[in-house]
């Protein structure tokens, strides 16, 4: 058990590691390595995705920069626009949104959007991506997710819209002052490439019976 501790040590030192990023891959050679040290059968499983390169967020409210972070696979932008704002499904559904600021709040706000192509996309899901891929705003913004994991409402590089997250007091100051220009200047572009699923497999064992899987 000390020298599984003493891999995750490594990986975590290492830092972050977006999917398709060169320290994504570093990250799977040495989990690959790390399964050929202990002895295990090693099987490779590539698989396309997309890298997101970041670089800067500025966001302006009234001439005034806050602090703000695209969300991850954002595209680059530079807009500005008048705010509009739903915290419901049912207040987006007949809110007229098209090139406006979409800020989201409250019950929109809670948990992150599923990406487009998850299997486990739920209906709610659904109607969302559906009304902005329709309605086209010009940007959106929002607070934190409520969640542990995920603070980000977007991690979605199928969905061609800005999208940037900021402190709830920010967003609080710029829902007080709708009438306010906003803009949103977003430095960032998505590349395909390749990331990788690493399985080690203990030699000789059976296909049947029982096994023990650990995933990460």
């Amino acid at each position: 058990m000390s020298k599984v501790m003493k891999y995750l040590q490594m990986i975590l030192i290492n830092g972050s590691r977006p999917i398709g990023s060169p320290a994504n891959q570093a990250c799977a050679d040495d989990i690959r390595d790390a399964f050929q040290a202990f002895g295990l059968m090693v099987e490779e499983q590539p698989y396309a995705c997309t890298s997101w390169l970041y670089e800067s967020t500025q966001l302006q409210h009234g001439g005034e920069f806050l602090p703000a972070h695209a969300n991850p696979f954002s595209p680059s932008c530079n807009v500005s626009a008048t705010v509009v704002s739903a915290g419901t499904p049912a207040e987006l559904e007949a809110l007229d949104f098209s090139g406006k600021m979409l800020v989201f709040y409250g019950d929109l706000a809670k948990y992150p959007l599923s990406p487009w192509t998850w299997f486990l996309r739920d209906e709610r899901d659904t109607r969302v991506f559906e009304l902005l891929k329709a309605r086209k705003p010009a940007a959106l913004l929002g607070p934190p997710a409520a969640t542990e994991f995920y603070s980000h409402l977007t991690y979605d590089w199928d969905l061609d819209l800005p999208a940037a997250t900021a402190a709830p007091a920010v967003i609080r100051q710029i829902l007080h002052q709708p009438e306010t220009l906003v803009s949103l200047r977003i430095s960032a572009r998505n590349e395909p490439s390749i990331a990788r699923n690493i399985i080690g497999r203990t030699p000789g064992l059976k296909e049947q019976g029982e096994r023990l899987v650990v995933c990460a």
